[in-house]
């Protein structure tokens, strides 16, 4: 096992080779598979390293996830000195379509490029609690 995720409170741990593998460094889960229907009903997703991972130091596991046919939108990553995160997986507002597509997708890629989307993510966060403030 490379990796797992966990839905908080609706699932087992479910490793990596439960993952389709679509590359060496790309593996993706159909959601709708797992859950049904009504996948945008699972809200949190914990991604963690397993002891002994393979993982190096200048890497991460990055976590994605795309509804529909939208973008892929990135959620958050793990690494050796982060082996594990609970993310909140936050489904675009038309995720409710019975008949969509749901899936999650973990990326194996250097730990400077996912710092960098986190300093994004922890951007966006300031920015909505800063605008809640002042209203």
């Amino acid at each position: 096992m490379f990796f797992g995720v966990c839905f908080l409170k609706r699932s087992f741990a479910i490793t990596s080779s439960d993952f389709v593998q679509v590359d060496p460094t790309h593996w993706v889960l159909d959601l709708r598979q797992l859950v049904g229907p009504n996948f945008y009903e699972v809200r949190d997703i914990c991604l963690f390293l397993p002891s002994g991972s393979g993982i190096d130091e200048a890497s991460a596991l990055s976590l994605y996830i795309q509804a529909g046919s939208g973008p892929w939108e990135y959620r958050g990553c793990v690494c050796r000195p982060r082996p594990s995160e609970v993310f909140p997986l936050q489904w675009p507002l038309s995720a409710g379509d019975p008949g969509m597509a749901a899936q999650i997708g973990v990326t194996l890629e250097p730990l400077a490029k996912a710092a960098q989307r986190e300093e994004l993510v922890a951007g966006s966060k300031e920015d909505f609690a800063k605008r809640g403030a002042v209203d």
